[in-house]
């Protein structure tokens, strides 16, 4: 299980989305270490649900800052992100019957979702917004 480094490559140049990618980050990292060193599971959807609530508020911001400049895709960003809310929200149900949600699954998605979306998705809408 390896951390996210938050590199140059995951900068926007934005300083608010900057930011909000960042503390998404950190509580993925520190999703990490409660799995690397063993603390209780208890924790593991504490932080899980923390990302998840402040997920939705980044998400919000990110929606209403695409459609500050009226970015031809924002119905399809918004659907990633609702598609991104409807699963970790399933992670989060599972962790209620015992057994059923692998860690490292959780963490393998989350892991590839927010690089994925960060380089390829923001980074179309940030471009987009400087065209203007």
């Amino acid at each position: 299980m390896k951390k996210i480094d938050f590199n140059s490559e995951l900068y926007t140049n934005n300083l608010v989305i900057d930011k909000a990618h960042q503390q998404i980050v950190e509580y993925y990292n520190t999703l990490v270490d409660i799995i690397v060193t063993g603390d209780e599971m208890s924790m593991f959807v504490t932080v899980l649900d923390k990302m998840s609530e402040y997920s939705f508020k980044h998400f919000k911001d990110e929606e209403e800052f695409m459609s500050s400049f009226s970015y031809p895709h924002l119905k399809e960003h918004k659907e990633l992100h609702h598609n991104y809310l409807k699963q970790v929200a399933l992670f989060n149900a599972k962790y209620l019957q015992p057994g059923s949600t692998n860690p490292e699954d959780v963490l393998d998605f989350l892991s590839k979702w927010w690089c994925n979306h960060i380089l390829e998705h923001d980074m179309k809408y940030i471009n987009y917004s400087k065209k203007g």
